[in-house]
């Protein structure tokens, strides 16, 4: 590849260059090359299971029904017990829709494909930026940069994992936005306000880490367009009413959110951000330099990525301890490099202000985020170090005088590759995810809590089958043990644990130990549903019929949807041959959840069993 040098001594593009079509704007290769390229490091995935947090999100669907109505419901609902996202929840619920069941396959494959979308959109707006007049070289940024943001081993817990759609959407959809903001900015069409709208508020009601790209295109504008006052002002004035305005839509929408007090409560302890309880902006300051030091460590060293990081496998630093002196001192060094290389070249000091925009709602400063830190949290921030990287790859190349030096770097794409297959093969199931990454995670009370209630509901699933009590059960039930003590020892004051203790003690035919753990749980998170669900489960199989009853009764009356304590009791009530008493409770949960589609089936379940007794 041999590029030309190109006079271009502040990079800003002439209202001619601006206006005309780039030739390289009509190559169509590239975008196909793309695509085939995303297919060929991800599509394997479509032959992975279901992984951590997947089924979660698929869940939002149990009480949504399959008429093109029931649509309604998926916007009045938050996204896996945390934001409000009502988008990926949409595309799940259009799968079910089109292949007539939840399939894990075709989700795998659906997150490829939008990951290649992502690439196609990543070309086509570094080709509109223009970063340099030569087109040679222009072109040649724009494909190593997508090249890049494919094969870097950042973005696999985004791709490999369903539940992360939402972060594939919310790039995707700012992306598209920002492509056509500088389209219209750069051509006065003002059909293109239309597509603006559109493709911001889905971004944003994907996720908003898509608030990045809002202002992507204004730092873009501000670097490589001519600076016109009138021009400048009034996009600045459309990009603040776009804010404004989807921020009124959003919070209209939330308004009417289908929400528990549990869903309130949850993911706001220790255990997954120690700030949720030392929040002073001292420690607010010490946790954001190490949570940079990470971002910047996941960039440079493709290496140490792991599912979740979390209490006490960050743990809560000194303002001036060795990681943050490390993130200090590098975060001044680029940034003094992106200074002394800005009059020749601005591609380094607009990728570092877009990294530091995208990420800084990850940095546990602004806002206190779950896990402390987590790789995908970079996913979008990323794209500055790769269009950094991607212009020191081609300088190099085109300035190096001796072989060795003009193809060194290159040699960084392979290596990111192989990094990738490598750890995209951890993300086929939960079991290869967790036993590849639980040796470096001994300090994680989060990450020993999710494999120890991993094992338990494998042992659960082979216990509810005719694996009745197996070996392999009872070896599942030992090493989810294993796990929990070790999570209890690092943290114990969360319910969450102690359900996953106590459901042991169940499976060990201790309901009376089993008992106390739940109520343990109860009494650390009242609004934690789950335990006090089990509450009643040990009751009744102690026979107090009663106390099983009350505990049913009373987070059934707080579940906003169908859910294991109505189904447990009506079981208990059809145990107890009380069918008038059960079918007047169907009758309230019909009247509470109409769609529900696990409810219309204990109906049909019901009805025959009450046909027959009468």
């Amino acid at each position: 590849m041999k590029i030309k040098s190109s006079s271009n001594k502040n990079n800003v593009v002439s209202e001619k260059t601006a206006s005309s079509k780039s030739n390289y704007l009509d190559v169509k290769w590239p975008y196909f090359l793309l695509m085939i390229l995303a297919g060929l490091v991800y599509g394997w995935t479509y032959t992975f299971e279901y992984n951590l947090d997947d089924r979660i999100s698929i869940n939002n669907l149990w009480f949504v029904g399959y008429q093109f109505s029931d649509i309604i419901t998926i916007f009045k609902q938050n996204y896996a017990g945390m934001d409000y996202r009502p988008i990926p929840i949409l595309t799940f619920w259009i799968e079910r829709a089109i292949f007539g069941e939840e399939n894990a396959s075709m989700s795998h494959l659906i997150n490829a494909i939008l990951f290649g979308g992502i690439l196609l959109c990543i070309y086509r707006l570094s080709l509109l930026i223009k970063f340099y007049e030569h087109e040679g070289k222009l072109f040649y940024i724009a494909l190593l940069t997508a090249i890049i943001f494919l094969v870097h081993p950042n973005h696999v817990s985004v791709v490999a994992n369903i539940k992360s759609r939402d972060s594939l959407l919310s790039m995707l959809f700012g992306l598209l936005y920002a492509i056509n903001f500088i389209q219209f900015y750069d051509t006065q069409k003002w059909w293109r306000i239309i597509l603006i709208i559109v493709f911001i508020s889905l971004a944003v009601l994907s996720k908003l880490d898509a608030y990045s790209l809002i202002f992507l295109p204004l730092l873009i504008i501000m670097f490589y367009r001519k600076f016109e006052k009138n021009k400048w002002l009034k996009f600045i004035v459309f990009a603040v009413f776009c804010v404004l305005l989807f921020s009124l839509v959003r919070t209209k929408l939330m308004e009417n959110l289908m929400i528990n007090d549990f869903v309130k409560s949850n993911f706001i302890d220790i255990s997954r951000n120690p700030l949720f309880v030392y929040d002073t902006f001292y420690n607010k300051c010490a946790m954001a330099l190490t949570s940079l030091f990470y971002y910047l460590k996941f960039l440079f060293i493709p290496n140490g990525y792991f599912f979740y990081f979390g209490y006490n496998q960050v743990p809560l630093p000194a303002l001036f301890s060795p990681l943050n002196v490390i993130a200090l001192l590098v975060s001044i060094l680029l940034f003094f490099f992106s200074v002394y290389y800005f009059k020749k070249d601005k591609i380094f000091l607009f990728s570092l202000i877009f990294f530091f925009m995208a990420i800084a709602y990850a940095l546990n400063l602004i806002d206190i985020v779950a896990g402390i830190v987590m790789d995908r949290y970079n996913f979008i921030a990323s794209l500055g170090f790769c269009w950094a990287l991607a212009s020191i790859i081609i300088t190099v190349h085109q300035k190096a005088q001796t072989p060795i030096f003009k193809y060194s770097l290159w040699i960084i794409v392979p290596i990111y590759l192989c990094f990738t297959i490598y750890r995209t093969s951890a993300w086929k199931n939960e079991e290869t995810l967790y036993n590849r990454d639980i040796e470096n995670l001994s300090n994680s009370f989060i990450a020993n809590r999710l494999i120890a209630g991993y094992y338990v509901d494998k042992a659960l699933a082979r216990s509810y089958s005719k694996f009745n009590n197996d070996t392999l059960a009872n070896q599942y039930i030992a090493t989810g043990d294993k796990y929990a003590n070790i999570a209890i020892n690092i943290f114990d004051k969360s319910a969450e644990i102690w359900q996953v203790k106590g459901v042991i003690d169940l499976y060990n035919g201790k309901d009376s130990a089993g008992l106390l753990k739940f109520k343990t749980a109860m009494n650390i998170d009242s609004n934690y549903l789950s335990p006090i669900n089990y509450i009643g489960v040990a009751y009744r199989n102690l026979n107090n019929y009663d106390s099983a009853y009350y505990y049913f009764n009373w987070v059934m009356q707080k579940e906003i949807f169908y859910n294991y304590s109505a189904d447990n009791l009506i079981n208990l009530l059809l145990t107890r041959k009380e069918y008038n008493k059960a079918d007047s409770i169907l009758q309230y949960l019909t009247k509470r959840f109409p769609n529900d589609a696990r409810l219309i089936y204990k109906k049909q379940e019901f009805n025959k069993l009450y046909t027959t007794f009468n």
